[in-house]
């Protein structure tokens, strides 16, 4: 890859990686997961090419033969990576035939479970980055007005109300809970070249 990536998921079984790039495209890469090294290359058969902009998130379902994924433009596209030659990958996927999935984590802004994270007037701010916990119980969410906020998962209704904290100067490009824990985040901020660790206790 030449191209600039913003966001590497491995799959649940850690057969896979999936790499979001700038230039529009994903692709799939095989691992070894003893090793954990790439074992193969890319080629036409493994590269998806669905989006007209840059893609910026990625999840896996938990079975790791689906791919959910969002751009820069604010799509939000599924992917099916059934077959040994992912020959069904670049076949449409409705939000409908979803519906049911489970997915090893969230990290998309845009979908039914994060849809009241997104504010309406003159108070709506982009939103960069959003993590569900660990335990699934919340959400966190990055966003260009250099905030950190936490939601209740699933926060379907628009407009919800999340507690809220500051500590950037500018834009929160990402956000992570620890793997292991709700009670720790990290947040990456963009201007301000900041990596930031936050608590949170949800008592």
């Amino acid at each position: 890859q030449r191209s600039q990536i913003y966001d590497t998921p491995v799959d649940g079984g850690m057969f896979r990686l999936a790499a979001a790039s700038h230039d529009n495209s994903i692709v799939i890469y095989g691992i070894d997961p003893d090793q954990f090294e790439i074992v193969s290359s890319p080629d036409k058969k493994n590269v998806i090419t669905k989006h007209d902009a840059a893609v910026m998130h990625i999840d896996f379902s938990d079975d790791g033969h689906f791919l959910q994924s969002s751009d820069a433009a604010q799509n939000l596209t599924y992917h099916n990576l059934g077959g040994e030659n992912f020959e069904h990958a670049m076949k449409k996927i409705s939000s409908r035939e979803t519906a049911d999935f489970e997915w090893a984590s969230w990290t998309s802004p845009l979908g039914w479970p994060v849809y009241g994270i997104w504010s309406d007037g003159p108070a709506e701010v982009d939103i960069n980055a959003c993590h569900r916990s660990p335990s699934g119980r919340f959400l966190a969410i990055g966003d260009a007005a250099g905030r950190l906020s936490l939601y209740n998962n699933p926060c379907p209704k628009k407009g919800a109300q999340g507690v809220c904290g500051t500590g950037h100067s500018g834009h929160v490009m990402n956000v992570r809970f620890a793997s292991d824990t709700d009670e720790v985040l990290v947040t990456c901020g963009g201007n301000d070249r900041c990596i930031m660790r936050w608590g949170f206790s949800s008592q």
